[in-house]
């Protein structure tokens, strides 16, 4: 919420957004990386969305790596 309010839109929590919608649009949650995370891993990167096995401890739960390509996080 506090990411709705400073920047008017969901962004994804666990990442550095820029404040630009149209640079931040892939991180918009539920961000474009959450299906590939949550269908590798059991868990999307910020862990808000799992899958039933992993909320079941059913599979490990594992680091989840980030997707987002250095060139769209400005550094």
């Amino acid at each position: 919420m506090t990411n709705k309010e400073r920047y008017g839109y969901m962004v994804c929590p666990c990442r550095l957004a820029a404040g630009n919608r149209e640079a931040d649009k892939d991180i918009i949650c539920p961000c474009v990386y959450r299906q590939p995370d949550v269908q590798e891993f059991g868990s999307c990167y910020c862990n808000l969305y799992v899958s039933k096995e992993w909320n079941e401890n059913k599979i490990p739960h594992a680091y989840v790596p980030e997707r987002r390509p250095p060139e769209k996080m400005g550094f």
